[in-house]
């Protein structure tokens, strides 16, 4: 494979599945797991994409265009500080609006994923750990392991898009064949993400 292909597809893996795309599906996916009502939907919805995904993108462009950060996979450690804090901050005022306007089984599968924000954002204060091996990672096995439509956290789920799960070795292949992190770094970021969904599953069964 040509070196301009490989570089095309590294950056488009990064794109279509960065933080910026996975966040507000992450979001939707939940919002269809907990089986909410429709007014709920309709209150929650537009709040969450706001305090989750909208601010800290806005933030981010705007870091990027006054300079403060470098370039678009903010490659230095401590200029991913703001924008993942402020991310937090996000999810955090979110989760007063899922305990008030949502369902038990929203707050618990919101939870899950809040808890692995935070493990993230706290480790970035000391270590550069890979936010798409992390997002992936947990989302693609909780989709497999989150039976929609049944009652929550089937013992072993329902497993109907293991596919997905072969993509987490590709955009593995594109954060480090453009150089954004090390092995160590991927490692980690699949094991926190990893881990997460999979307590969180033990703890309901």
């Amino acid at each position: 494979m040509k070196k301009q292909t490989k570089d095309f597809l590294a950056e488009a893996i990064s794109r279509v599945f960065g933080p910026p795309v996975e966040l507000p599906v992450i979001i939707l996916i939940l919002l269809y797991a907990a089986n909410l009502t429709t007014l709920q939907v309709l209150k929650i919805t537009p709040i969450l994409l706001f305090l989750c995904w909208l601010l800290p993108v806005f933030y981010f462009i705007y870091s990027l265009r006054k300079g403060t950060i470098s370039d678009l996979d903010a490659q230095n450690r401590k200029e991913r500080i703001p924008t993942y804090t402020l991310t937090l901050i996000g999810w955090t005022i979110g989760l007063v609006f899922v305990k008030l306007w949502g369902n038990d089984t929203f707050l618990r599968l919101y939870f899950s994923f809040f808890i692995l924000i935070f493990i993230l954002v706290f480790i970035t204060y000391f270590y550069k750990v890979s936010i798409h091996a992390a997002l992936n990672t947990a989302l693609f096995l909780f989709i497999n392991l989150y039976p929609v439509g049944h009652p929550p956290y089937g013992v072993y789920g329902n497993w109907r898009f293991w596919g997905f799960l072969f993509l987490i070795p590709l955009v593995l292949w594109a954060r480090w064949y453009k150089k954004n992190h090390d092995g160590k770094q991927l490692l980690l970021g699949v094991l926190v993400g990893g881990a997460v969904i999979l307590v969180n599953l033990l703890a309901n069964l």
